[in-house]
């Protein structure tokens, strides 16, 4: 059942009908009247409404849910990246600059610097046997042997006389002994 009201004055609302039922007001324009529809709804077509805006509630908070996840899901990843990013670039500019070295760099240096620990070892030894009252007369003794006996009287003499061994030191560093005696042994020749 539906009742048609046409509204001459746009201030006026028609009178809601008394009865049991539910009303719905739509309001439709036609021309330059106003019209009024009023339609009479039963309680199954109520009910049967209410579901479908339930399901439609349901629906879009299913939605906003799934929108927002993928939000969450989406910030996570560009945090994620961000970080991936700027680590790899704070090791670039890092190891680039030198404030950041590798396994291998630092082994280097520490074999770079034991060879020339020995060599300004044995530069301090070979001062220490110039500055000896008795050197030019060991080099002499030292010129008088022979090649193969040198060497080993040289080292001997280096390891008795502690010449290798610096202060503060109970042995000599290793291979300071064969440099020292090595740079003696240039200057018997």
């Amino acid at each position: 059942m539906s009742l048609v009201m046409e509204v001459i004055h746009p201030g006026i609302v028609p009178a809601k009908p008394t009865s049991c039922t539910y009303y719905e007001l739509w309001r439709v324009k036609w021309g330059t009247s106003r019209i009024w529809e009023v339609k009479m709804v039963t309680a199954e077509e109520r009910d049967a409404e209410r579901k479908r805006a339930e399901r439609d509630a349901e629906r879009n908070a299913a939605e906003r849910k799934r929108l927002r996840r993928e939000a969450t899901v989406k910030r996570a990843k560009d945090i994620v990246w961000s970080a991936v990013i700027a680590s790899a670039i704070t090791i670039i500019v890092v190891t680039s600059l030198g404030w950041l070295t590798t396994q291998g760099v630092v082994e280097r240096a520490r074999e770079q610097g034991a060879k020339e620990l020995v060599a300004l070892r044995a530069s301090i030894c070979t001062v220490r046997f110039q500055q000896r009252p008795d050197a030019t007369a060991k080099l002499a003794e030292f010129k008088a042997l022979s090649y193969s006996d040198k060497g080993t009287a040289i080292k001997k003499f280096v390891a008795d006389e502690k010449m290798a061994t610096m202060q503060g030191e109970d042995a000599p560093a290793p291979g300071a002994v064969d440099k020292c005696a090595d740079a003696i042994s240039d200057l018997a020749r």
